[in-house]
């Protein structure tokens, strides 16, 4: 994983419906199925530090990502080294992709300049991880186990 700044996808799979408490942005019901939150990793250690924080739990949550995660399993990880905080560009792209749906208003992209609905999008309970990675332009995508 690259250590210099870019923007990246995190593929999650909730095995479960699960009701979670989204920090200050309040509760919400998700149903199970695959989740992307897209991001950008910009400070030290670039995309590997930010991609390692989300990897593990988080013991003081901080992004909105971190309140979901103990929930579901990271199954991939879609990057591009970018100097831009472009992950808005992934966002709007993804929304094209099939049955692509916005499942909480306002998750990570409240500080978003280009006022993103959301940087959580749903697909359901199926998704082409590898389709996904090619519709975004996703320069590198790393399987987890």
């Amino acid at each position: 994983m690259p250590t210099i700044p870019g923007i990246y996808g995190l593929v999650l799979w909730l095995p479960y419906k699960t009701r979670a408490r989204i920090g200050q942005l309040g509760t919400f019901d998700f149903p199970a199925g695959w989740y992307t939150y897209w991001g950008s990793a910009h400070g030290p250690g670039g995309i590997a530090a930010r991609i390692r924080h989300h990897l593990n739990l988080a013991v003081r949550p901080h992004w909105h990502f971190d309140f979901l995660r103990p929930h579901g399993q990271i199954q991939a990880v879609l990057f591009t080294i970018s100097p831009d905080h472009s992950e808005c560009s992934w966002v709007k792209q993804a929304l094209t992709f099939p049955n692509a749906i916005i499942p909480v208003q306002g998750f990570g992209s409240r500080d978003c300049r280009q006022r993103c609905p959301s940087h959580l999008l749903y697909f359901g309970t199926t998704l082409d991880i590898n389709d996904l990675a090619a519709h975004v332009k996703a320069s590198g995508c790393i399987y987890l186990d």
